[in-house]
């Protein structure tokens, strides 16, 4: 089943979603017990002990699981699981380290993210190497310039990389990225495509430095601003223009429909984009 899925969080998330139930179950998907839910007849004073228990009622817990108990064994351990990474028949991106005592974690409480007594210990990201086809800027809700490199499609971590971001114009300088020359990528986090470094023994003689463009792609000059802190220059190029720029006003209203907004269900980026193409959208408000 695994040629069917880009990646094991598709793979999950894709199944359960099914409308039919019957054809959920014809998907063999397993997973390793980890976590307590609320309870009040089972009492445990180590999570250690709750896996050994629950391991004895049929569930599966991980193998690799070990108690550790100072930030040598954690170094140790990560370096040892990374390993083995290659060689696992699924997929991880890093380690959960969690303090052992149930008592400790409830005092310690979570935030409205995740818990204080739990911290995930990342691998290194999966780096690929592909081409740079072409350089384009896209305006952000802010204005801010930011340059994207359009790149042949590459698989990254289970997932096919097209784009990767070159961040602003100082970034590109000081890798010296241009358009046809030979990347190296990797999913920052294992989740955003970004440019390692650039092959330069495979560029081609003819090849031009990338000139950033000083004008948005409203046609408004850009500039950078001076930080009132530090007094010195961003690294981002900003279109002048605020919101009578188009491209800032369409940004913008995706981000008041969004989940960090207005939350509007059934209301996201790509109807914006049609409704936008169509003319049934023209101008964004003002906050007032």
């Amino acid at each position: 089943m695994s040629d069917k899925f880009a990646n094991p969080r598709n793979a999950a998330g894709g199944s359960l979603r099914q409308k039919d139930p019957k054809a959920t179950s014809k998907i063999p998907l397993k997973y390793f017990a980890y976590g307590l839910g609320a309870s009040n007849s089972i009492t445990f004073s180590k999570h250690s002990e709750f896996l050994k228990e629950i391991s004895k009622w049929g569930f599966i817990i991980n193998p690799l699981t070990k108690n550790v108990s100072n930030l040598e064994e954690i170094q140790k351990q990560h370096s040892q699981i990374d390993t083995l990474r290659s060689s696992l028949d699924y997929d991880i991106d890093g380690l959960v380290y969690k303090v052992n005592d149930l008592n400790l974690q409830k005092r310690l409480g979570n935030t409205s993210n995740s818990p204080r007594w739990a911290i995930a210990y990342k691998f290194s990201a999966e780096k690929a190497v592909t081409k740079v086809k072409d350089i384009i800027i896209q305006v952000g809700r802010t204005g801010a310039i930011t340059p994207v490199a359009k790149v042949e499609p590459v698989t990254v971590g289970g997932v096919v990389v097209s784009n990767a971001t070159l961040h602003n114009e100082d970034e590109i300088l000081r890798k010296d990225i241009r358009i046809g020359d030979t990347i190296k990528i990797q999913r920052a986090g294992d989740v955003i495509p970004q440019v390692i470094s650039v092959e330069t023994s495979k560029r081609k003689k003819e090849s031009k430095k990338f000139i950033f463009p000083t004008k948005c792609l409203c046609g408004a000059p850009t500039s950078k601003e001076i930080s009132k802190t530090t007094k010195k220059e961003d690294a981002v190029r900003r279109c002048t223009k605020g919101y009578e720029c188009k491209f800032i006003a369409r940004e913008k209203l995706k981000h008041i429909v969004s989940k960090e907004s207005l939350n509007i269900e059934g209301l996201g980026k790509k109807v914006i984009d049609q409704f936008w193409d169509l003319n049934l959208i023209k101008k964004t408000f003002r906050y007032i």
